[in-house]
Formats: C-alpha cells, structure tokens, sequence
C-alpha cells in the first residue's frame, strides 16, 4: 500500500511539473493574469499603423493596439499611418494595458490599448487621422 500511495504522489507531482513547465514556455510573455493588467516594454519594431513589436523581459511580443484601426499598408493612408507610429514610439518604452477578458487576436497579437507617458498613442492615432475607432 505504501508504495502505491508513494508512485502516485510521484506521478502526481511529476504532471503538476509538467503542467507548470508547459504553462511558463505557452505563456504570454507580456501578461500574466494571477499579477497585473499592465506592463511595459521597450518598442523595437513598428509593423503597421495599428501593429508594432515590443521587447519586455528579452522576449519579443507583437501588439496590437486595441480599439483603432488603421488603414492597410497597400491603401492610402497606410504607409503614413505606420510612418507616424514610428516616430510616436519606436525605441521608446511604453505602457500596455491589457483586457483580462480578451488577451489576443486571431493572429496571436496581444491586444493592448498603448500609452507614451501620459499620451494615448491610439487616440492619438485617431486624433491626427491615420486610424479609425473600432471595438
């Protein structure tokens, strides 16, 4: 009876470790939803007017900023738009404030609604025209 009981703990703890082990190499680098709803990361990539990538902890994430559209690359407005992101943010450290509710698109960006300082950077996109409000 001992040595049953002992193997199942054994196997027990052996898929608690496993769990864990594929729970932290699956995990969203930027949020962890037992901790916070924001982090900050550095942004080493602008891809698109509403789509940028960001280096938090050495690992790279993109982001989507929540709540805007931009125009496509391949419509008018698109090489602006990105053109503008660029130079609002990038290399610069911003703050992401994440929905526990929907963490990340269909594509696997994080959603985020972005901030520079104090500045809204979507609001801002939408403010100077180079995106469009969206939910």
């Amino acid at each position: 009876m001992a040595g049953r009981r002992t193997t199942r703990r054994l196997v027990g703890l052996l898929v608690a470790l496993l769990v864990a082990v594929c729970g932290y190499i699956y995990r969203a680098p930027l949020y962890d939803a037992a901790t916070a709803q924001w982090a900050e990361g550095q942004v080493i990539r602008v891809i698109d007017g509403d789509t940028f990538e960001v280096l938090y902890k050495g690992d790279p994430d993109k982001v989507r900023i929540a709540n805007i559209d931009a125009w496509e690359l391949k419509d008018p407005g698109g090489p602006q738009a990105k053109a503008y992101l660029r130079r609002l943010i990038e290399g610069k450290v911003v703050q992401l404030k994440t929905d526990r509710a929907r963490l990340r698109d269909r594509y696997g960006r994080l959603l985020a609604r972005v901030y520079l300082d104090q500045l809204d950077v979507g609001q801002e996109m939408i403010d100077r025209g180079h995106a469009r409000p969206w939910e």
